[in-house]
């Protein structure tokens, strides 16, 4: 049996906003409830290395987080400073 789908606000920063649902930076998509970050970003065509930072409600995540209804998944490509 599927269970129901979920809902998923998505923002992409900097370089990485090409790959948001909307091409901007942000959007929200609906997906099965045992998704993980890393099922999301395979469904977006973000290639692995890409991603540096990953937050789920500004808490630290990674690929195989799992999403719940309402989560937000920021992601952040590396940041570099001198």
């Amino acid at each position: 049996m599927r269970s129901a789908p979920v809902k998923v606000n998505i923002k992409f920063f900097a370089g990485l906003r090409k790959f948001s649902p909307d091409g901007e930076g942000y959007g929200a998509l609906s997906v099965e409830s045992d998704s993980t970050v890393g099922d999301i970003l395979d469904h977006l065509n973000v290639p692995p290395e890409k991603p540096s930072i990953i937050l789920i409600n500004g808490v630290h995540g990674n690929r195989q987080s799992v999403l719940k209804d309402g989560d937000t998944l920021s992601v952040f490509p590396p940041v570099a400073g001198g």
